[in-house]
């Protein structure tokens, strides 16, 4: 869903989805292969899937945002 929101330049709302992903892993220490709706880590912390696409998401906003800032004309 990030890369589609990035993808479509709606680099505010990629920001606003991908931000509880980041939050969970940092407070998880890892990832998880799975979580609970109450967001609880289960299944193994040895699960990788989700960092390669968690990774890829983050590359990609922050190389827009890039451009997006070299395009922005500076009012001084």
């Amino acid at each position: 869903m990030v890369m589609q929101l990035v993808r479509y330049n709606l680099l505010n709302e990629a920001q606003e989805a991908i931000t509880p992903m980041l939050q969970r892993v940092l407070t998880n220490k890892g990832f998880f292969e799975w979580y609970t709706p109450a967001n609880e880590p289960k299944g193994s912390s040895g699960f990788k899937g989700e960092a390669g696409v968690l990774w890829t998401a983050i590359v990609q906003l922050t190389e827009k945002l890039k451009q997006e800032n070299k395009t922005q004309v500076n009012p001084l």
